[in-house]
């Protein structure tokens, strides 16, 4: 490989490497949690149009362990429960980003023609311009009481969001990543966000 060719693709090269070594999130929280004892909880999606389908029954699989690991018993979606677990998720449409890196491209003679592709006495280079989309995606967790109402100031105990951006708008492929970032420190300090890292194989 030609050192000019080398210079070229190795600053792409390592972005994505690092890239695909960490998965990054930042992750929000808001609660007033008391330590989990027992309490019956089941997950049931914000949106009423997601009630049955298989793509959130699959996430809610995914979510169930992590609750019982806090300490809580996860029942059935139509069991009554001391708390319920509303989970919302979503990936939004790509953003174009575009990166530029120098193309170290051999020497000129800035007294012939600054800038021209030459074998003369000083280094030349130009940009390379890379784009690729950035997709948003995020996983909404908010925990309620199943005795009060929605109007009442106390319905709600806990409300948190993990969000990422990547190259991958596979929802069922980052979901697990998000789901691992929202529980990491859960609940977490209310009222901040943080940013979650987590390492992939």
């Amino acid at each position: 490989m030609s050192l000019k060719r080398f210079v070229l693709v190795a600053p792409l090269f390592l972005l994505l490497a690092a890239c695909a070594s960490n998965f990054q999130a930042e992750v929000s929280r808001f609660h007033r949690l008391q330590q989990p004892q027992g309490q019956t909880i089941k997950i049931v999606p914000q949106d009423e149009k997601k009630v049955g389908s298989l793509e959130f029954a699959t996430y809610a699989s995914m979510i169930a362990p992590e609750l019982t690991k806090l300490g809580y018993r996860v029942v059935g979606p139509n069991d009554n429960a001391q708390l319920i677990a509303r989970v919302d998720y979503a990936v939004s449409d790509g953003n174009t980003v575009i990166r530029s890196y120098p193309d170290y491209a051999g020497f000129y003679d800035p007294f012939y023609w600054p800038g021209y592709r030459w074998r003369g006495f000083g280094p030349a280079y130009m940009q390379d311009i890379h784009s690729y989309i950035v997709y948003p995606r995020r996983l909404d967790l908010q925990i309620v009481r199943g005795d009060v109402k929605p109007s009442d100031p106390d319905w709600m105990v806990y409300e948190g969001h993990a969000m990422s951006q990547g190259t991958n708008n596979r929802l069922q492929e980052v979901m697990p990543l998000l789901i691992q970032a929202l529980f990491t420190n859960f609940p977490g300090q209310s009222g901040q966000t943080n940013k979650v890292t987590i390492k992939l194989n």
